[in-house]
C-alpha cells in the first residue's frame, strides 16, 4: 500500500481527522487575517512615532502602545466560533438505526428491500453535495449502499439504504452526518407514502 492510499484510508477511517483538517481550515485564514492586520497597525505605529522604533529596549512600550491603539477588534476573534459551530452541527455523526429482531441480516439487501429502495429513489443518485445541503447528484444509480455502515451495524433494510452512481459507489460505505442520512431516508419514505397512497 503506497503513501496515497494510505493517507485516503486515514481520511476515511478517523472522524476526528476530517473534523480537526476542517476546523483548521477556517481557523488559519481568520488568524493569519487578523496576525496581519495587528502587523500592519504595528507597523503604522512604529512609523509614525519613532520614539517606539529604536530597538528591544523599547518593545515594551511598542507593545503597550499597540495594545491601546490598536487593539484586535472583537470581531476578528469572535467570526470563525459561528463556522465553526456550524460545521460541528453538519458534522455530527448520525445515530445508529434501530436493527430488526433477527439481527441485522446478510450484507445484500434482500430482492423486496432492494425493490422499495430502488422505487425511492425515483432513478436518481441519492447522494448530495455541501454536506447534504445541496442538490442531489442527478447521475442514474447503479449500486445500493448503507446509510448507516454495515460493518458498523447497520441493518440491509430499505430504510438503511440509498441508490448511488458508480461515481459515487467508488467512494463506498462511509458514515454520514446526520443531516445527509436524514434527508436521504426522508426522500425514501416520502416517495414510499406517495405509492401507496395512489394504490
Amino acid at each position: 500500500m503506497n503513501l496515497r492510499s494510505k493517507m485516503w484510508k486515514m481520511w476515511r477511517e478517523y472522524r476526528y481527522l476530517r473534523w480537526l483538517a476542517y476546523v483548521a481550515s477556517v481557523l488559519v485564514p481568520m488568524l493569519s487575517l487578523a496576525g496581519a492586520w495587528l502587523w500592519r497597525r504595528t507597523t503604522e505605529l512604529a512609523a509614525s512615532a519613532p520614539e517606539f522604533s529604536g530597538g528591544d529596549e523599547t518593545w515594551g512600550g511598542l507593545s503597550k502602545a499597540v495594545g491601546t491603539t490598536a487593539a484586535v477588534p472583537p470581531w476578528v476573534l469572535l467570526a470563525p466560533l459561528p463556522i465553526v459551530l456550524l460545521l460541528c452541527v453538519l458534522l455530527w455523526p448520525q445515530p445508529k438505526p434501530k436493527v430488526p429482531k433477527d439481527g441485522r441480516g446478510p450484507r445484500r439487501f434482500p430482492e423486496e428491500e432492494a425493490a422499495k429502495a430502488k422505487r425511492a429513489c425515483r432513478g436518481r443518485c441519492q447522494r448530495r453535495s455541501l454536506l447534504g445541503l445541496g442538490p442531489r447528484c442527478g447521475e442514474r444509480p447503479c449500486r445500493l449502499l448503507h446509510v448507516f455502515p454495515w460493518a458498523k451495524g447497520g441493518p440491509s433494510t430499505a430504510d438503511n439504504a440509498m441508490a448511488v452512481c458508480r461515481r459515487h459507489a467508488k467512494a463506498g460505505e462511509r458514515r454520514l452526518n446526520w443531516i445527509e442520512a436524514a434527508r436521504i431516508r426522508r426522500d425514501g419514505r416520502s416517495r414510499t407514502m406517495r405509492e401507496t397512497t395512489k394504490n
